[in-house]
């Protein structure tokens, strides 16, 4: 699955390359993402993130200024922004951003708030300790224990291992308990986050308008 087409080769080096610009210019590497009222999820280290849109406010002027091609592919799936056909509003809790995982951290097992929606995680900048030593099996899935970076998913007595790579996306039901750990030690793992609607629910309509409606002063000018 490509969702919003953002796993292709060329809209990865784009959305990267605006990720690192945003990096570059922060006062430090972490310095441009913060995070609110899911803090409680941290089990170990921090993780935070930079919002470009959510359902409730639409897009965020001032983050998309620094991340212009990631707004814009995203800005015009109906699947993303928009609703299904029949359904009276689009979903206030669906999201696009960037989040980090700080070295040494990891998330506690958690559920989102909907199986009408599917999770994509597009791997960015990956610590170099969670390169894969040989392909992963079905595009992500790997066989055996515990990885240093991993995504699981299931229960922790059942629970598929997925691991991030860059320029590939992860899609998954976030509906299910899952978990997300980074315990390198090199640097920090970044994905583009995409929440989208459920394919059976489709078709999909009314996406909302570029440009941006949205302002906040996390990322300096």
């Amino acid at each position: 699955m490509r969702p919003g087409g953002i796993e292709t080769r060329r809209s990865h080096v784009a959305v990267q390359s605006e990720l690192e610009g945003i990096l570059k210019h922060s006062s430090n590497a972490s310095g441009a993402f913060a995070l609110g009222s899911d803090r409680n999820l941290i089990a170990m280290g921090d993780w935070s993130e930079l919002l470009l849109f959510n359902g409730s406010d639409g897009w965020d002027t001032r983050h998309c200024g620094h991340a212009p091609t990631t707004c814009k592919l995203l800005s015009t799936r109906a699947e993303v922004v928009g609703r299904p056909a029949g359904a009276p509003d689009a979903h206030s809790e669906w999201q696009v951003t960037f989040l980090r995982l700080a070295p040494r951290s990891r998330l506690a097992w958690h559920t989102g708030t909907s199986n009408e929606r599917l999770t994509a995680h597009l791997g960015l900048l990956i610590p170099r300790e969670c390169v894969p030593p040989r392909p992963a099996v079905d595009g992500g899935h790997l066989d055996g224990g515990a990885r240093p970076c991993e995504l699981s998913v299931g229960s922790p007595s059942a629970v598929e291992r997925l691991q991030w790579q860059e320029g590939r996306a992860l899609v998954f039901d976030d509906s299910f308990f899952h978990s997300a750990a980074n315990l390198a030690t090199s640097s920090a793992r970044y994905v583009l986050y995409v929440s989208f609607w459920h394919p059976e629910l489709g078709p999909f309509v009314e996406p909302v308008p570029w440009p941006p409606i949205r302002s906040n002063p996390l990322v300096p000018p």
